[in-house]
């Protein structure tokens, strides 16, 4: 799953927010009251169809390896990217359907498969 807020002040006078004046009270605090959560059901790709295939990653958290579990893992292209969306790494299933993330620094990352038909996608947690 992946999480992103943002509140964002100012801009120009055709986006949100409008310019910002002078007497805008900065710094100042945001409280928020609540959120609401929706989940993809467990079988449901990143396009939530639900008749796309699950995929499933372990371990998670993971360390040197990771492996994919799908029907059939050849043809789809892995990209992992960090919190910041930024592409670390990037490779093709084979067979095996197994890749080699050892170079990777210890954080939360997501990892999207795709075979042009399909888009998939799993949080990963390294230790």
């Amino acid at each position: 799953m992946l999480n992103l807020m943002t509140l964002g002040w100012g801009g120009s006078q055709n986006t949100y927010g409008g310019p910002i004046v002078p007497e805008a009270g900065f710094p100042c605090s945001v409280f928020i009251d609540w959120v609401k959560v929706y989940a993809l059901g467990n079988n449901a790709g990143v396009d939530g169809n639900p008749s796309s295939p699950g995929i499933n990653i372990f371990p998670n958290p993971a360390n040197d390896v990771l492996r994919f579990q799908l029907d059939q893992p050849q043809g789809f292209e892995i990209r992992i990217t960090d919190i910041s969306g930024k592409t670390v790494l990037q490779s093709k299933l084979d067979q095996s359907a197994v890749t080699d993330i050892s170079s990777l620094k210890a954080g939360v990352y997501m990892v999207w498969l795709s075979n042009g038909k399909i888009t998939l996608s799993k949080k990963l947690v390294l230790k």
